[in-house]
């Protein structure tokens, strides 16, 4: 029996908690590197916020800006204003779509060629190999076909 297979409560538990420190680890140097910090003389912020929060942030903040836009339309009172902030929150709307957009593309691309790099570099070795042999071939049995 393979000793590498052996299960004990002993070991599950140290393994559970090997894997809770090493999570927890990488958490820690996940929000170490991708603070954000902001600093105006003694005044120092800083905040581990990532593109989900990022990307929440903006969609309140242009919602907002719509709501209001529309609200100062319908008030008639400021509709010029209103008219500017839903105009400028559907223009940010809509750059913040494209860029999402972009960079799902990228990611996308960049994962079809991680996932199929490696199997498409085997398969293209493979049938090079296969070009090569039945050159071989060729030469053995036409020797002077080329020349």
């Amino acid at each position: 029996m393979d000793s590498s297979h052996d299960s004990s409560p002993e070991r599950d538990e140290t393994l559970l908690a090997e894997a809770i420190n090493v999570i927890e680890r990488y958490e820690s140097l996940r929000r170490e590197l991708t603070a954000w910090n902001f600093s105006v003389g003694r005044i120092s912020l800083s905040r581990s916020v990532g593109t989900v929060q990022i990307f929440g942030i903006f969609v309140v903040w242009h919602t907002l800006a719509l709501c209001a836009g529309i609200t100062l339309i319908a008030l008639k009172s400021g509709a010029e204003l209103g008219i500017a902030l839903t105009v400028g929150s559907l223009f940010g709307i809509g750059s913040f779509i494209s860029q999402v957009w972009s960079q799902g593309m990228d990611r996308e691309r960049e994962f079809i060629h991680k996932v199929e790099g490696a199997d498409a570099l085997e398969r293209l070795a493979i049938v090079s190999k296969q070009m090569r042999d039945i050159e071989k071939r060729l030469d053995r049995r036409f020797p002077d076909r080329l020349g």
